[in-house]
């Protein structure tokens, strides 16, 4: 997997490493593009995870960059369970943007430390820090 990332299933394999372009689509403020990695992640088939399926499904429905992003945290924090007990090799990190969505906050997933935003792309590339590593020991 990216950088190491591994995971106790198959699929989610396969997933984290489309979440991860599909991170990067936002970040390059790219909505189409976005698009059709979400339709890619929504091929792989993710057992007992509906949270996640349900985020997914309504990502692909989208064009929409504002709109993408709000389903984009929406799955972020659908994800982080199952990243946390599945995960068996690699660093993941959480990312944090205290100005995303009218300064409610948001997070995301990173397979490097330096922060790219993908809630506000180049406004404000940089905003942000690591709040927690996964896979760390």
């Amino acid at each position: 997997g990216a950088a190491g990332i591994g995971f106790d299933r198959e699929e989610l394999n396969a997933f984290f490493t489309q979440y991860l372009a599909l991170q990067k689509a936002l970040v390059a403020s790219d909505p189409a593009k976005a698009e059709g990695i979400a339709r890619k992640m929504e091929q792989i088939t993710l057992n007992s995870m509906p949270e996640v399926s349900e985020a997914m499904a309504a990502l692909t429905k989208s064009d929409d960059l504002g709109q993408q992003r709000a389903l984009f945290f929406k799955l972020n924090k659908a994800m982080a369970p199952y990243l946390e007990a599945h995960q068996n090799s690699g660093e993941i990190y959480q990312q944090f943007c205290p100005m995303a969505f009218e300064n409610t906050g948001a997070f995301w997933f990173s397979d490097s430390e330096e922060i790219l935003n993908p809630y506000f792309g180049d406004a404000m590339l940089h905003c942000g820090a690591v709040e927690k590593t996964y896979g760390a020991l």
